[in-house]
């Protein structure tokens, strides 16, 4: 990941880091120019200005050239990471994404986008163009006023040094347990959002709510804690640069420090700039280490297994004649779903797949998509297995509507053509067959219309009506169908059949159902415990 980033970003983080170095070299040589200019006002003062004021302009023109490369940067990293994340879910292991709750897969994913950027952009950024420099430029101009102050200097910067390590074990627990709060807290908001029915029937949101509250402040605390420590040490720290410049004014005007005038001057306006980036470096190492423990948690997630059957460089090419399940079983953990299946589906012919609740028909479906990978046995298509194919472009063959009706935020045009140009009119035939109309002529911006996240404005059966519009628009040789018309009403199904199963012919269609409806439409019936029976 670090290689993809720097690579991506390569001229940006250049160009930033070089006007950073820049900006550090104005304010260092500009402190040495007015020292010159005090202390050999006759000895080419014209030069000494010009190099004065020069720095003086310069260094303020660099920063404001350095907003450009910062603010590409600090949107940039966030979004690449996040989209990072998004290129991940399109090819992670189905398995391995069940693992996650919605929740929590959000939070790792903003909060860790975050926390890359801020490693990225304010602690290796920030040390390259400002922080390193302006250390080396001080020490070097700090030579030309007295070497042996070096040594003094160098010290300081192993007590601070030492006050790090220390400082870091302090936050690095308060930071685990802060993350953790997050998560948590995340978690219950977006579920308390998302069930709201269960939430509200079931009379949970008045515990929920206690249990998010008592978290939160639990969070604000440790947050409060954590802040309350940096800044002990930047308030510690300004302490002592205040009494290291009290004790040079002193020592210079006892006269037991022998410097000219410019020199003296140099030397205070240096003292900030000789343990400032130390100091500020400090906090950033101690962040840098906190937010590592946030972005290994994104890391963790952009790292999970792939599915290779979508990376699969054959891309599928037959005509899908069959599919078969030969010898299946399925475990998830201990649980065993699937035991010794062993089934064939032909094209052309309509399957109703039935069985008793838990039986495993939704997870038969699900193995036929190489979502879930037989813990023994193979499935085929045709007279490969599945597992050696190329499995991204057999979905390009393949509609699959499920019991929940996949709806997505978008238009109602996304919804129901993708991405592929369809005439407007066509969209709206489709939408009478699938016994829309009465719905489509109620929305304000017809096609255009917002459709929220999961169809939250949408009926039961409006979500499903909706999807099975896509399969008019989708030429596909395989249908699956689980529970896929479970909330509709018997006459607007029957309607919504008689125009589908035109569909039908040429085709594999599998279809999960218990309704005797849909049974009446099949050509064979598979019952998981008896295998297949023709009518």
């Amino acid at each position: 990941m670090n290689k993809k980033i720097i690579k991506t970003f390569q001229k940006k983080f250049s160009l930033y880091i070089l006007l950073g170095i820049g900006v550090a070299f104005c304010q260092a040589s500009n402190v040495y120019f007015l020292q010159q200019l005090v202390d050999r006002v006759l000895a080419q003062p014209l030069l000494l200005m010009v190099g004065y004021a020069s720095t003086l302009f310069l260094s303020p023109l660099m920063a404001y050239l350095s907003e450009y490369p910062f603010n590409q940067l600090q949107q940039g990293i966030f979004y690449f990471l996040k989209q990072q994340a998004l290129e991940k879910m399109s090819t992670i292991d189905y398995l391995t994404y069940l693992q996650y709750s919605y929740g929590e897969l959000l939070q790792k994913i903003e909060v860790g986008a975050t926390a890359g950027r801020t490693i990225y952009l304010q602690f290796y950024c920030q040390l390259l163009r400002e922080l390193l420099p302006e250390i080396v430029f001080t020490l070097f101009f700090i030579t030309f006023i007295d070497k042996k102050l070096i040594p003094f200097i160098l010290l300081g910067y192993l007590v601070i040094f030492l006050f790090t390590k220390l400082l870091l074990k302090l936050l690095q627990a308060l930071k685990e347990s802060t993350l953790t709060f997050e998560e948590e807290l995340n978690t219950k908001l977006v579920r308390g959002i998302t069930d709201l029915l269960v939430f509200r029937i079931n009379r949970k949101y008045p515990k929920e709510i206690a249990a998010y509250k008592e978290t939160a402040e639990k969070a604000t605390n440790v947050t409060t804690k954590m802040a309350l420590i940096h800044e002990s040490f930047f308030t510690c720290f300004a302490i002592s640069v205040v009494l290291l410049k009290i004790v040079v004014v002193v020592l210079f005007f006892t006269q037991k420090l022998s410097l000219t005038m410019g020199s003296f001057i140099a030397l205070l306006a240096y003292m900030d700039k000789i343990y400032q980036p130390i100091a500020i470096f400090n906090v950033l190492f101690v962040q840098y280490r906190l937010d590592k423990l946030a972005y290994s948690r994104l890391l963790a997630i952009l790292r999970e297994k792939d599915d290779p059957k979508l990376t699969k460089a054959d891309v599928w090419q037959e005509e899908i004649h069959a599919l078969s399940l030969e010898n299946v079983s399925f475990s998830i953990g201990e649980k065993s779903l699937l035991s010794d299946i062993s089934m064939r589906f032909e094209k052309n012919k309509i399957y109703g797949l039935i069985g008793k609740s838990g039986s495993g028909k939704s997870t038969v479906l699900k193995l036929l998509l190489g979502l879930f990978q037989p813990t023994e046995g193979m499935v085929k298509v045709n007279h490969w297995v599945l597992a050696k194919c190329n499995i991204a472009s057999i979905y390009e063959r393949v509609f699959y509507l499920s019991q929940e009706a996949p709806i997505f935020e978008g238009t109602l045009r996304e919804n129901i053509v993708l991405d592929r140009l369809v005439d407007e009119q066509e969209i709206e035939d489709v939408l009478a067959k699938c016994q829309l109309t009465a719905f489509y002529q109620k929305l304000p911006d017809k096609l255009t219309t917002k459709i929220g996240a999961n169809g939250v404005n949408l009926s039961g059966g409006e979500k499903q009506r909706l999807a099975f519009a896509r399969l008019f628009f989708s030429n596909v040789e395989v249908i699956l169908l689980d529970e896929a018309t479970s909330a509709l009403d018997s006459q607007t199904e029957k309607l919504l059949m008689n125009e589908v199963k035109t569909l039908f012919p040429q085709k594999i269609v599998i279809m999960v159902t218990h309704k005797d409806s849909d049974l009446a439409l099949v050509d064979e019936i598979v019952t998981l415990d008896k295998g297949i029976e023709s009518k």
